[in-house]
């Protein structure tokens, strides 16, 4: 019997090396290099049970990889979860090797000033901290505990250190975010669902674009500079209602 499976398996992980490769980094080569990878050539097996794959890299269906199965063999492997379980892989090693990483703007919401006068425009507006930055690390780590938590990747750099979590489907839950902000340690979350869900356009290129050069869908979970950036926030807002109600007591005194 055939495999059983309901979608493609576009990863797969190389046996040589251990490493996660995408069925792209494979019929991308050039034909005459391609042909050394096609079927059981790839030397890949499933991430999910061990088995060998082959590649299927044809003219008609979408390049993928599939079970080598005996006759009367049956191998019942989810796609989706090898999938995922590599594309977060990849992504994870990909940012531990990169030596740097763009991270957004730091903003504070209005909304943490619970005293802000909400029928004031200004006073509803975030507060700006710092821009969008390039930050250099000379160290990673994937995987570790810290403080009750594992976080994907441990950057640590010369004066800080940032915790970066990678989102294939699943975001940081509300239990995480807390054991963040109680180990007062800055954490980014990268959505990456739009590249898992469209995985027969992937490109590791791609991948590492939207991991380390762009901050379009990155956003702080917690930042070590939120605190103060608070009390900021408080202080602007302070002072905009007492000019807002010098503006009231100068026009009052007009009209009369």
């Amino acid at each position: 019997m055939a495999c059983t499976q309901t979608e493609n398996f576009y990863f797969a992980i190389k046996k040589d090396t251990g490493e996660p490769v995408h069925i792209s980094q494979l019929s991308q080569l050039p034909d005459e290099e391609k042909k050394n990878y096609r079927g059981l050539k790839c030397n890949c097996v499933c991430a999910a049970c061990g088995r060998a794959l082959e590649a299927k890299m044809g003219k008609v269906k979408a390049p993928h990889f599939a079970h080598y199965v005996k006759k009367g063999e049956v191998v019942d492997c989810s796609a989706q979860w090898v999938n995922e379980s590599l594309l977060h892989e990849m992504a994870k090693k990909i940012i531990a090797n990169s030596g740097h990483i763009n991270l957004p703007e730091i903003e504070v919401d209005a909304d943490k000033d619970e005293n802000r006068n909400i029928n004031d425009w200004e006073q509803c507006q975030p507060l700006h901290i710092k821009d969008e930055q390039t930050w250099c690390f000379s160290s990673a780590e994937m995987e570790v505990r810290c403080n009750g938590f594992i976080p994907d990747v441990y950057l640590h750099g010369k004066k800080n250190e940032l915790l970066v979590e990678i989102m294939v489907t699943h975001p940081v839950d509300d239990e995480k975010k807390e054991r963040v902000r109680q180990a007062g340690l800055s954490m980014i979350q990268i959505d990456i669902s739009g590249i898992y869900n469209n995985l027969e356009e992937f490109s590791k290129e791609k991948l590492r674009k939207e991991l380390i050069d762009s901050v379009e869908h990155k956003e702080w979970i917690y930042n070590d500079l939120e605190e103060d950036g608070i009390e900021q926030l408080k202080r602007r807002n302070k002072k905009l209602q007492e000019n807002l109600k010098l503006q009231i007591r100068k026009e009052q005194a007009r009209r009369i």
